[in-house]
């Protein structure tokens, strides 16, 4: 959400989008409702829309549905679950990721760890990168940890 005001700064100069953003976050559901209230008579359709399902109060399915002309949320299988959370630059999304490519024995990811420079990593994903390919080569190496 922070992202979205910023790029709503840009786009409306002089609109104070910061005290917007604080006041959409706040526990106050009357400040909450003012700068909602704001943002929608700044902003014109179709934006209006899109950034008021972002930013509503209501649960996450309705402003999902709400959003569905802005944005539809891939179908994803787990192994593209996982493909996608390799490619995060986050070492612990990484690491987990990595590891369970090892610890299911998802060949069909091999090549995608193998491609993972690991110089641009920490020590501890290129690590977990390399017990995970190890897991892959033999998969009853990893029963001697257990």
């Amino acid at each position: 959400m922070e992202r979205l005001f910023r790029l709503l700064a840009l786009q409306y100069r002089g609109e104070d989008f910061r005290t917007m953003h604080r006041g959409l976050r706040s526990d106050d559901a009357k400040v909450r409702s003012n700068s909602r209230e704001l943002l929608e008579n700044l902003l014109d359709p179709p934006l209006r829309e899109a950034v008021v399902a972002v930013v509503d109060d209501a649960p996450a399915e309705q402003r999902l549905a709400r959003a569905e002309g802005y944005y539809r949320a891939p179908l994803l299988d787990y192994e593209a679950v996982i493909s996608t959370l390799l490619d995060q630059r986050g070492e612990t999304l990484q690491s987990l990721a990595a590891y369970h490519v090892g610890e299911l024995g998802l060949t069909t990811l091999r090549g995608r760890l193998e491609a993972i420079d690991r110089r641009g990593t920490g020590l501890f994903v290129s690590r977990v990168i390399e017990r995970a390919l190890r897991l892959l080569a033999d998969p009853g190496a990893g029963l001697a940890h257990a």
